[in-house]
């Protein structure tokens, strides 16, 4: 949907994105940081791909144990919508 739209979408983990360093201007993460493997680690690369001082990161969180997360979890393969995978949409 999103290439359609125009938006060029790269795939990588968080943790090591595929990305220069101060490439991006913003981040988004929604439904990410409770299913990272190394939370503090892909903070880290945020930070590296932020173009310096500083870009704009904005995360919308889905508590772990909370009843969406666990619906997810309990039912992968089931729902039409697939468990959130790191996914970074980049200028």
């Amino acid at each position: 949907m999103a290439r359609e739209r125009g938006v060029e979408v790269i795939r990588g983990r968080a943790e090591s994105l595929p990305l220069r360093d101060g490439s991006c201007s913003s981040v988004l993460m929604v439904t990410v940081v409770c299913f990272l493997d190394d939370p503090v680690r892909a903070f880290h690369e945020i930070h590296r791909i932020l173009v310096p001082p500083g870009g704009t990161l904005v995360i919308g969180f889905l508590e772990r144990d909370g009843e969406v997360a666990r619906k997810y979890l309990h039912d992968e393969g089931e729902t039409p919508v697939p468990l959130p995978r790191p996914v970074l949409l980049a200028e």
